[in-house]
């Protein structure tokens, strides 16, 4: 598919050139209690923005994915390979399509919308760091023997490709007695992301608030600019001119989140590319609509990414993402 079709992709990219940076500024500028000397780091924005990007245009995205039945027994490498390179696929176009939803509500001045759309992209981060670890300790344990990887990679077992099933595939609409797993709490993955990150709960509180009717969500609605009227003290009704602090904790939520979804797209394309290149999978008219890496010639760059030729690689992790 043509990701520069999608208009989420265009939201992200800027099509007027301006910088996201320049764009923001202002609006976290008009917020209460925020002093002019503040700095937003908002550097920060444009570099992950145009990672967003970069990552989405990287690789081509499948057009279709092997469809996996709730019996796993049978999985074939084709079908685990189409499941790493559908999840990488369905991450990105997720965290497009929140982010710009995020952004753009913002700049509208329509933050409850905006809100809503940076909770379940910080839902969406929170998910993909709590999966990535598990997967690369995972993987590691493979990685570097052919013979463990065409193993790993023929099985519905795997604890790679477990992982990617509970994830995908977990629902509470289809209990286990169908076979599909249940979906877990956020919570209980994000009380983990807090030992390393602690004001991730406090960042996620305030978008709950703000999507529900407490007094956060109230104050979307009205300017902290306080007036007389008689002998008593008021605050300003309008929508779309809000001054409430939750736009810091939206700019601050979309930054986390694709810090911690953008690592965890690239290693699912590096153990992709692995199992390609120890499998010895070509380019065909069966690899080419789930697009998958293929191996390529001996002194041709490797499709992970690294930088090496084929014959020389050893799949080095890609370095982390930087902010």
């Amino acid at each position: 598919m043509d990701v520069t079709a999608l208009p989420s992709f265009g939201v992200l990219d800027r099509a007027d050139g301006r910088a996201w940076s320049a764009v923001l500024g202002p609006i976290l500028r008009d917020t209460h209690g925020v002093e002019k000397s503040s700095k937003f780091r908002l550097h920060l924005i444009d570099s992950l923005m145009s990672q967003l990007v970069d990552e989405l245009k990287r690789h081509r995205l499948p057009e279709f994915v092997i469809y996996t039945a709730p019996d796993r027994r049978d999985v074939t490498r084709l079908a685990f390979l189409s499941a790493l390179v559908a999840h990488r696929a369905e991450r990105l176009v997720q965290a497009a399509e929140l982010a710009a939803a995020a952004l753009a509500a913002l700049v509208q001045g329509s933050l409850q919308p905006s809100a809503v759309s940076a909770r379940a992209l910080f839902e969406l981060g929170v998910v993909c760091w709590d999966s990535h670890t598990r997967m690369l300790d995972s993987w590691r344990e493979v990685h570097g023997s052919r013979s463990r990887i065409r193993a790993e990679s023929s099985s519905g077992e795997a604890a790679v490709y477990r992982l990617l099933w509970e994830t995908r595939m977990g629902s509470r609409f289809y209990g286990p007695e169908h076979g599909w797993p249940l979906a877990k709490s956020i919570l209980t993955r994000l009380d983990r992301l807090v030992k390393q990150v602690p004001d991730a709960r406090e960042t996620y509180d305030m978008l709950c608030d703000t999507t529900h009717p407490n007094l956060e969500a109230q104050a979307l609605l009205w300017r902290t600019d306080y007036i007389t009227v008689g002998e008593d003290r008021a605050i300003r009704f309008a929508p779309g001119r809000s001054n409430s602090r939750v736009k810091l904790d939206i700019v601050e939520s979309i930054r986390l989140s694709l810090m911690l979804i953008l690592p965890f797209t690239r290693d699912l394309w590096w153990i992709a590319a692995d199992i390609t290149n120890a499998c010895d999978i070509t380019a065909s008219t069966k690899t080419d609509p789930l697009g998958l890496p293929t191996r390529t010639g001996r002194n041709d760059p490797c499709s992970c990414g690294s930088g090496e030729t084929t014959r020389h690689c050893t799949h080095p992790e890609p370095v982390p993402l930087r902010d």
